[in-house]
């Protein structure tokens, strides 16, 4: 009886338990790095700014500077100017003024028409704007008035107590004065006449009023002329 040696067999079974220790090992997971993305910056836009309301024309007030809050110098599309006034592209388009359509076009006031000195409506006020700045303003309404309490329909003895210091133009019309006050960017002329005009012997009272640019001589007569601000002639 033969007998066979188990020692091969052990051989066997350990060179196949090492190669399977080595070569078969199961290879150690790749480590993942995940990159969180960059925060997007996010952008607000700033809200327009809410237009400046339009004043009550009983809030407006006469001065040297302007049809406060609208200023003499300032653009008329601006701050509370642009709720005071528009731009009306056809205002002279019926006296076919100049060759430019643009030249039928005026600068206007947004209120409605008010009470006249000399009965009838009227515009509160006129402007004439000349390269993009107002620079001149004609108050013809009744109830618009300087801090004082001076306006068309004054007196010329209760102007003239009230501002001792204006100055008296040399070139009035026919039966018209002007005086003027100076401030700091502009004149404020008050055109005083006879109540009822040629002559009469009326009390002289303020007919118009006018706010100009301090660079325009002040000492001129508009009463009886067509000489207003933003007028078509």
């Amino acid at each position: 009886m033969t007998t066979r040696s188990r020692f091969p067999i052990a051989v066997v079974t350990i060179a196949t338990l090492t190669a399977c220790s080595n070569g078969g090992a199961t290879p150690s997971p790749t480590q993942t790095t995940t990159t969180s993305p960059e925060p997007t910056e996010t952008v607000t836009a700033s809200p327009s700014p809410e237009p400046e309301p339009r004043p009550s024309l009983a809030e407006l007030t006469v001065s040297p500077n302007g049809l406060l809050p609208m200023r003499i110098g300032e653009a008329p599309d601006e701050g509370t100017s642009a709720q005071m006034l528009e731009f009306d592209e056809e205002y002279c388009a019926d006296l076919a003024m100049g060759d430019e359509p643009e030249s039928s076009g005026r600068w206007v006031s947004t209120y409605d028409r008010v009470e006249g000195h000399f009965g009838g409506e009227t515009e509160a006020f006129t402007v004439s704007v000349s390269n993009e700045i107002v620079t001149r303003i004609d108050v013809f309404g009744l109830g618009l008035e300087t801090t004082d309490g001076v306006g068309i329909g004054t007196p010329i003895d209760e102007l003239r107590a009230t501002y001792p210091n204006l100055a008296e133009g040399s070139s009035g019309g026919d039966f018209s004065t002007v005086w003027w006050l100076i401030g700091e960017e502009g004149n404020l002329v008050f055109e005083t006449q006879e109540e009822g005009g040629n002559g009469t012997g009326g009390q002289e009272v303020v007919i118009l009023m006018r706010i100009i640019e301090a660079s325009y001589d002040p000492d001129f007569s508009a009463a009886g002329t067509d000489d207003i601000a933003g007028g078509c002639l």
